[in-house]
């Protein structure tokens, strides 16, 4: 099986303007007159946070692989065994979500069900009628499925 690599995906790159806005109010906030040290500490502890947190978004992937599906987020790297997937299901985006793309699109996301855990992976949200993501939830329904069939032997 070929691995299937998802990335540089639009609701990743719009999500990532919303630290380069927190950027600009306290680069502003820093230029303003003698603001106090620890105002300048918060702004520059800020700006690093937004820096790396819009890096990670533009960087977040999904591969499906033959060992199973690699995630790269922001606030997780998670290495996922076929073993481990119970389920994958398409669901709609929350209100949250929908404000923050600010009407550009109404994104979908995956949600992929473990045993222990349930991740929805910042790199497949996407457009309803995205094919790569749909080829990538295909893909993990037939090994997921796959891992439960019972062997008869």
């Amino acid at each position: 099986m070929d691995d299937i690599v998802i990335r540089d995906r639009t609701v990743a790159r719009v999500l990532a303007l919303l630290p380069a806005v927190v950027v600009v109010l306290c680069v502003r906030i820093l230029t303003l007159g003698a603001p106090p040290v620890a105002l300048r500490v918060v702004a520059a502890a800020a700006v690093a946070g937004c820096c790396w947190t819009a890096y990670r978004l533009l960087t977040c992937t999904v591969t499906v692989s033959e060992s199973g599906v690699s995630i790269r987020g922001v606030f997780y790297d998670a290495d996922v065994t076929w073993e481990e997937v119970m389920s994958v299901e398409r669901t709609t985006s929350g209100p949250t979500l929908r404000l923050l793309m600010w009407g550009v699109m109404s994104p979908r996301g995956v949600a992929l069900v473990g045993r222990s855990r349930t991740l929805r992976p910042l790199a497949l949200l996407s457009h309803a009628d995205d094919d790569e993501v749909d080829r990538a939830v295909g893909a993990i329904r037939v090994r997921a499925g796959a891992w439960r069939v019972p062997e008869h032997g």
